[in-house]
């Protein structure tokens, strides 16, 4: 009986809900992941290495390839529980996170790793200190995100100004501010509101300052994800 459960499947479209459990089980180390099935998913393209499925309304795609799939395993997409969980490997669970959502640049896909991963956390109880709403800590994130990508996209690496010393030029600053882009996650996701909050601040005003974005464009920085792209 119980095998004949778990050879049940689910077919595209997935539900929002689904959507979420199916890439928090991806993350989750409860089993190997899906992965690309077109027979290339360890070439230079895959950049994961391993070429891991992202689970979409339309159904899993591939975010290297043209490669989808239409179903899951019924299981995956029920609600995943405590027990479905390593906590002794909650490390590994946080560098998966890291690593699907650090391998593409397409930040719709790393908004949804993101929105899953904020989940897991949340039923694992690792995030009960934190003030943020999900939303929230999902717009945050998906914002600093954004600007990794921008900053990313004009040639900018991420380095340390002493903090006692003045910007010699602008171009330093914006490289102080991509080293700060990752912490700000991380404080989001360890229940750092309000330094989350104050750093983004600074680092929206030195956007301002060096003409990267006007303040109407920061504004809507501030929105949630949906209403960003509405406005775009």
């Amino acid at each position: 009986m119980e095998e004949t459960k778990e050879r049940e499947k689910i077919e595209a479209p997935f539900t929002e809900e689904q959507i979420d459990n199916l890439n928090l089980f991806q993350m989750a180390g409860v089993m190997h992941g899906f992965t690309c099935g077109s027979g290339n998913r360890t070439d230079k393209h895959h950049k994961d290495g391993e070429g891991y499925l992202i689970a979409t309304e339309e159904g899993w795609k591939c975010p290297f390839c043209d490669y989808t799939q239409d179903w899951a395993h019924s299981f995956m997409g029920g609600a995943l529980h405590e027990e479905h969980y390593n906590f002794k490997n909650f490390k590994g669970f946080k560098k998966t996170f890291s690593w699907l959502s650090e391998s593409t640049d397409n930040l719709e896909y790393k908004n949804i790793w993101t929105k899953a991963y904020i989940k897991g956390l949340k039923i694992m109880s690792l995030d009960e200190k934190n003030s943020m709403t999900d939303t929230q800590k999902t717009n945050f994130i998906f914002t600093c995100t954004m600007y990794k990508q921008k900053l990313k996209e004009l040639g900018l690496k991420p380095m340390t100004i002493p903090h006692d010393k003045l910007m010699e030029n602008g171009t330093l600053s914006l490289g102080h501010i991509c080293g700060m882009l990752d912490k700000m996650i991380e404080f989001a996701l360890d229940g750092k509101v309000d330094k989350a909050y104050r750093w983004l601040g600074f680092v929206q005003g030195v956007l301002w300052t060096n003409n990267i974005y006007s303040i109407d464009e920061l504004k809507m920085h501030n929105t949630s994800e949906k209403e960003y792209e509405e406005n775009l």
